[in-house]
């Protein structure tokens, strides 16, 4: 099956996957840079995973990609679930229990994906605002509209 810009689209989901998979300066920095709110996060991996069953039907991503992109949906549900705002935000990112399981959970997503997953101890990586990230990892990117 062929899909309309499949590398684009798969590049999309390897950088919105990097972005989980960074620590929570680097994603703070993101949500900084683009003014927008911490749910962003989550909305910008879920805008990108939405294609991941079509990449993989076209041979673009590993079907076991697919998996891992369902343990990291089921685990923003879980942050989302109990209603509470105090889940978005930078402090959250620091130190949310749930958080660090996302991180996890994305950086062998990545490893999936044959990209790099941000190094431990580093604070930089997929998700670095400068450019490329660890691995070669682009960051994401979005466009925002003012309401």
């Amino acid at each position: 099956m062929d899909i309309e810009n499949g590398p684009g689209l798969r590049r999309q989901l390897v950088a919105a996957v990097g972005l989980l998979a960074t620590h929570a300066a680097p994603q703070a920095e993101w949500v900084a840079r683009y003014g927008v709110h911490y749910d962003e996060i989550a909305l910008n991996f879920d805008d990108a995973a939405i294609m991941a069953p079509q990449l993989a039907e076209a041979d673009l991503i590993d079907p076991v990609v697919l998996e891992g992109l369902a343990r990291i949906d089921a685990l923003f549900f879980r942050l989302a679930e109990d209603g509470d705002d105090d889940v978005w935000t930078a402090e959250a990112l620091d130190t949310d229990p749930l958080w660090e399981e996302i991180r996890q959970e994305a950086r062998s997503v990545l490893k999936d994906l044959g990209a790099e997953a941000p190094d431990e101890g580093d604070g930089e990586g997929a998700g670095g605002l400068d450019g490329v990230g660890g691995g070669g990892v682009p960051r994401p990117d979005i466009i925002v509209i003012p309401g």
